[in-house]
């Protein structure tokens, strides 16, 4: 069976202020791959992830994401790639203080226009995933810090993204949420067939991944 590439990198240069941290990477991310990037801090591993996303626009070179030249398509196209097909996770939850769990969790299926009884069984199947549907009406500063980063994955994890992207998310938990997490997101990979890239410093959570990437000073070492 022939793999799908969901990431096609290709000479990536990218800058962040002014200084380059990404010096010409190449690389490629199959459909339903689970992928760890690693290295020392500056190495520029988030800038990476934050390229393949879309939030940082600072490059050059060759970048295919879903399909999506990201070189040549407008900021609409981008915000739509990002709504559509892409989850992210980050070390900080980032869910919305004034929003309950379950607001925060079906964010991304009102945005894209899904009908409210289907979103209402949707966020139930992965509040119930995740543990976490008896915390639904729970507001974020009511949950322990576990529960919070489980539900940005929920929130990343609703609408079936093709692309999760997941930059040290469980770099403030201990280890019994960290590994709630990480099985999270191997199955999603597995069971959803998402392509998963995460970024950490965690030996164990890197453990996870189908292969690793090791980035120093902005290049891939081999």
């Amino acid at each position: 069976m022939t793999s799908t590439a969901v990431v096609i990198v290709s000479n990536l240069h990218a800058v962040y202020g002014k200084n380059e941290v990404l010096h010409g990477l190449s690389l490629t991310i199959n459909q339903g791959e689970f992928v760890g990037v690693h290295g020392p801090s500056g190495c520029g591993k988030s800038t990476l992830l934050h390229v393949i996303g879309g939030l940082h626009h600072s490059f050059s070179g060759s970048l295919a994401v879903a399909g999506m030249d990201l070189s040549l398509v407008d900021q609409g196209d981008i915000l739509r790639l990002r709504r559509e097909s892409i989850g992210f996770v980050f070390q900080d939850a980032f869910l919305i203080n004034e929003f309950s769990l379950r607001d925060n969790v079906e964010l991304p299926l009102v945005l894209q226009g899904v009908n409210t009884s289907e979103r209402r069984q949707i966020v139930d199947n992965t509040l119930s995933e995740f543990g976490l549907l008896d915390q639904a009406k729970k507001f974020p500063h009511e949950l322990s810090g576990g529960q919070v980063q489980r539900g940005a994955v929920a929130r990343a994890l609703v609408n079936n993204p093709s692309l999760v992207l997941a930059d040290e998310p469980t770099g403030s938990l201990d280890r019994e949420n960290g590994r709630i997490v990480m099985t999270s997101l191997s199955r999603a990979a597995r069971d959803r067939n998402a392509t998963v890239i995460l970024v950490s410093h965690d030996e164990e959570a890197l453990s996870y991944c189908d292969r690793t990437i090791e980035l120093l000073d902005g290049v891939i070492i081999e």
